[in-house]
């Protein structure tokens, strides 16, 4: 419908998510193959439209607005819920990975990311899984600059705590966004902030960690069509 068109995709697309926190009888809602399918075809066509919006900047915590404030926390409850009784499921992996999309605010995607690692569930927005459909992936790392971007900081961190070994070895979209993350600011400058990074780094991660950030690229094409 027209009313439907003019909305915001990431508002249509927080309409769907909705669904994975309902039941139906004490059954999961979106399970149900009559809500299933519909679903899964208007997630990934309001996905496509949120590729094309640009990426959003951060604002100062005093200045978020009101409904900014609650899309960050069902961004933090949705993925809480996944980690707790999804079962890995894709189509719910999904709604979870768009929660990590660069058109949503920097706080939002961090904590959506931090509920992730938080709930040992970063390891299951797998491609492998069908976590991400057909979208690109550039649409999921963290900008190369500012370097105090909130989800760029996060990343990195769930990476030195070690939340994110385990999506690393399932080669997740998370692990690759923490991974490319901490080469950007570990080695795209030669400052001593960078400098420190990699030092914390190699004390701190796994050998397989240490393995798969020395292979990632610097640059990722971030070609969305």
């Amino acid at each position: 419908s027209r009313a439907t068109a003019a909305l915001a995709p990431a508002r249509k697309l927080r309409a769907l998510s909705e669904l994975f926190l309902a039941e139906r009888e004490q059954e999961r809602l979106y399970a149900g193959a009559d809500v299933r399918w519909p679903l899964a075809a208007l997630t990934d066509r309001y996905a496509r439209e949120l590729h094309v919006l640009p990426p959003a900047r951060a604002k100062p915590e005093m200045q978020e607005t009101a409904g900014e404030l609650a899309d960050a926390a069902f961004a933090e409850e949705l993925a809480e819920r996944f980690g707790a009784d999804s079962l890995g499921d894709a189509l719910f992996a999904r709604h979870c990975a768009l929660s990590l999309h660069r058109a949503h605010s920097p706080g939002l995607r961090a904590g959506a990311l931090r509920a992730l690692a938080g709930n040992f569930a970063a390891h299951l927005l797998s491609p492998e899984r069908g976590a991400c459909g057909d979208f690109p992936l550039a649409v999921l790392l963290a900008p190369t600059a500012p370097a105090d971007d909130p989800y760029a900081q996060e990343l990195i961190k769930a990476l030195e705590a070690g939340t994110l070994d385990r999506a690393i070895d399932a080669k997740a979209v998370t692990a690759t966004a923490a991974l490319h993350a901490a080469a950007n600011r570990a080695f795209a400058a030669s400052d001593v902030h960078s400098r420190a990074l990699c030092a914390r780094l190699s004390r701190s991660l796994s050998p397989a960690a240490l393995e798969a950030l020395l292979a990632i690229p610097l640059v990722i094409s971030d070609d969305t069509r």
